[in-house]
C-alpha cells in the first residue's frame, strides 16, 4: 500500500523475495541482487532469447529424446514452468511487447542482475540543467553565430552529438538522460530567439 501511494517503505515491513531473486540464490548469485526496497529498471534482452518450450513434451517419449536428449538439454539450465494461456493473464507490458510472459520476465530480471545491467536516470535537478542548458545554448548560438549557413550546421551538428552521447551513455553506462524534453527545449528556442533576431535586424519602414 506504501507503494502505490509513493511512499517509502516502512522498516517493520517484512521483506518477500521474487522468483527471481531466489533463482539468483540459488545459482551462487545472491550479491547481485539488490537488497533495497527500491524499483530497478533493467535492460532486456532480445525478445526470443528465452524460447518457451511446450511441457508435454517431456512426458512424450519421442519428443524426450529428439529435442531434449534424455534430459541432458536442461544440465546447468535454469528452467521455470508457467503459464502461457491468455486466460491466466500471466503477461506483462515490457519494452519487448505488450504482453511479455511472466516466466521470461523473471528470466531477464535473472540475466539483468547476472552482468549487473540495471539502469538508472539523471536526478531531477540534472534534467533541469539540461533543459536550461539547451535554451541558453540555442539563444548564444543563434545570438553570436552571423552567418545562417554556419548556425545551421552548428545546430544540426549539436542536436546530432547530443542524441549520440544520450546512445552512448545508455549502451556503456545505463543511464537514461532527457532526450526528447531538452531537444524540444533546444527547438523552442532555437526559433524564438531566430523570430527575435529577424525582427531586431528587419528594416524600419
Amino acid at each position: 500500500d506504501r507503494q502505490l501511494a509513493g511512499l517509502p517503505a516502512h522498516s517493520s515491513q517484512e521483506v518477500y523475495e521474487s522468483l527471481s531473486a531466489r533463482a539468483l540464490e540459488k545459482l551462487g548469485h545472491g550479491q547481485d541482487v539488490p537488497r533495497d526496497l527500491q524499483a530497478h529498471q533493467i535492460r532486456f534482452s532480445a525478445p526470443d532469447v528465452f524460447p518457451p518450450r511446450p511441457l508435454y513434451e517431456i512426458f512424450d517419449s519421442k519428443f524426450w529424446h529428439a529435442n531434449y536428449a534424455d534430459g541432458s538439454f536442461f544440465k546447468n539450465k535454469v528452467v521455470i514452468v508457467g503459464s502461457s494461456a491468455q486466460v491466466a493473464h500471466d503477461v506483462f507490458a515490457t519494452p519487448l511487447g505488450p504482453e511479455t510472459p511472466g516466466p521470461s520476465l523473471h528470466f531477464h530480471a535473472i540475466a539483468a542482475a547476472l552482468d549487473h545491467e540495471f539502469l538508472r536516470a539523471t536526478p531531477l535537478f540534472v534534467d533541469y540543467v539540461l533543459i536550461g542548458g539547451a535554451g541558453v545554448l540555442a539563444w548564444a548560438l543563434i545570438a553570436f553565430a552571423r552567418r545562417p549557413l554556419i548556425c545551421l550546421i552548428a545546430l544540426f551538428a549539436i542536436c546530432t552529438a547530443y542524441l549520440g552521447v544520450a546512445r552512448i551513455l545508455y549502451d556503456r553506462a545505463g543511464l537514461f538522460i532527457l532526450v526528447v524534453p531538452t531537444l524540444a527545449a533546444w527547438n523552442a528556442s532555437r526559433k524564438c530567439a531566430r523570430a527575435a533576431r529577424s525582427n531586431d535586424t528587419s528594416p524600419k519602414i
